[in-house]
């Protein structure tokens, strides 16, 4: 985290000027004594968000044993396979940490960021700016004697994610968004993002195309980014704990059956 925060430029967000003051876009190219380049970009969401920034032509890594190996229903979501193998950890996780402080939460839910861009009707132009996603969440009971079935959490993502398509156009939707804020009072809460098939490796500034990508770095706890490899074989999660829930994580069999934790990025080039 420290090394890709010397690779961006101060976000925006974060400055202490007016919001009508601040930049949209900030950009630092990084060069480096063996020829390569790094190049940190950081923009207001009120302008864009990732969909938008790349329309234009301590990471995890999940093989494609992943998704071959969690057996769900045909027609739902693969991609949240990868999804439900974090939650699911960071379940267990929180359930260490409820024994360790006996507090009163007794639940855990995910709130995904679902992209809205190829699900508007009618349909949008493909190079449309703005921010445009939706908060959906997926809940589980922090009780101990439920156990964590990753085939029963993909049904549970895959569940959530319909609930908020199926909102989109009638009168439920404030009462949807006020359920959302409600239970995230009363529940452990682990964001979770995923930019997962967007064309990043795609993007040529006339340099060539990126042999890495990464959201990040991230300056809050109990959240993770899901994201494609170069290769397109796999998924990285940049998976932001505290340390000592970081540790437990790390030793989750459901997670260590089928990721390397902390590789090199070059093994992908």
């Amino acid at each position: 985290m420290e090394l890709l925060q010397q690779l961006i430029p101060p976000s925006p967000q974060l400055s202490n000027l007016e919001i009508s003051e601040r930049e949209l876009l900030a950009v630092q190219v990084n060069l480096f004594n063996s020829g390569e380049m790094a190049i940190g970009v950081c923009f207001s969401h009120g302008v864009a968000d990732v969909p938008t920034a790349v329309s234009d032509p301590k990471p995890t890594i999940f093989t494609q044993d992943c998704v071959q190996k969690i057996v769900v229903r045909r027609q739902e979501d693969s991609n949240s396979k990868g999804e439900a193998l974090i939650w699911g950890a960071s379940i267990a996780v929180a359930r260490e940490r409820k024994r360790a402080i006996d507090n009163m939460l007794y639940s855990h839910s995910m709130y995904y960021t679902m992209n809205l861009r190829n699900k508007m009707n009618p349909p949008m132009f493909p190079r449309c700016m703005g921010n445009i996603f939706r908060l959906v969440r997926a809940e589980w009971s922090l009780a101990e004697d439920d156990a964590i079935d990753v085939t029963n959490l993909v049904r549970a993502v895959i569940k959530a994610k319909r609930m908020g398509r199926d909102v989109m156009n009638n009168d439920e939707y404030l009462d949807f968004i006020k359920d959302l804020y409600e239970a995230w009072e009363d529940s452990r809460s682990f964001p979770l993002t995923s930019v997962v098939g967007l064309p990043y490796y795609e993007v040529d500034f006339g340099w060539g195309k990126p042999v890495w990508f990464s959201l990040g770095p991230i300056l809050l706890p109990d959240i993770a980014i899901l994201s494609s490899t170069s290769d397109g074989e796999g998924i990285e999660a940049l998976v932001v704990m505290f340390k000592e829930d970081m540790e437990n994580f790390e030793q989750e069999t459901n997670i260590m059956a089928y990721a390397s934790a902390n590789p090199s990025i070059f093994i992908r080039k």
